[in-house]
């Protein structure tokens, strides 16, 4: 990905150019690292499904490893959230900082810049529909947690502890997205 045709690199300094290739490489290495975040969500969701299917399988022998789904999905639901924060502050930091220098290196070689993709994204508001999904997961798999536990324990000592776990990690998911914690800066 270049922001501008090579040919006009004359028009540039010697330290402008210095600069116009730093911040592209900055770029292209948040780029890079949005992807990878990417992938990482994918990998984690399959591996919270994964976990999921272990657990199901494990209750046909004792139905209190219900209590261990919503742990798991609390766990993954955590994970996933911390990859979308680091995303949206590197799309923040493309798009408010990188992209407007390596432009206004550009304008003053009165270069044409292409948009590029973080600004194209916050113009057009772009909503993530997964980003939602990943939002609500924990709540749900408390909730159907809750209901296989009424439909599958055979004690009520242990439907107490599976339905105070499930409710427990949606008071920990509500704090967790409510107060989220930050980087120090």
């Amino acid at each position: 990905m270049t922001w501008f045709k090579k040919s006009k690199m004359e028009k540039l300094g010697e330290l402008d150019k210095e600069k116009l290739l730093r911040l592209e490489a900055l770029w292209k290495e948040a780029r890079d690292e949005v992807r990878q975040r990417i992938s990482q969500r994918d990998s984690f969701f399959i591996r919270m499904y994964i976990s999921f299917a272990a657990i199901l399988v494990a209750t046909i022998k004792n139905d209190l490893v219900l209590i261990f789904l919503p742990f798991v999905a609390l766990y993954f639901s955590i994970l996933i959230s911390h990859s979308y924060q680091i995303h949206e502050a590197l799309a923040s930091y493309m798009r408010n900082d990188l992209e407007v220098k390596i432009k206004a290196l550009l304008y003053a070689a009165k270069e044409t810049p292409h948009v590029e993709y973080e600004e194209m994204f916050e113009k057009k508001k772009l909503v993530s529909v997964r980003a939602w999904l990943y939002d609500g997961v924990t709540y749900f798999i408390s909730a159907t947690t809750v209901l296989l536990a009424w439909l599958l324990c055979s004690s009520f000592e242990n439907l107490l502890a599976i339905t105070l776990c499930s409710l427990l990690c949606c008071i920990a998911w509500f704090m967790f997205k409510t107060f989220k914690l930050r980087t120090s800066s």
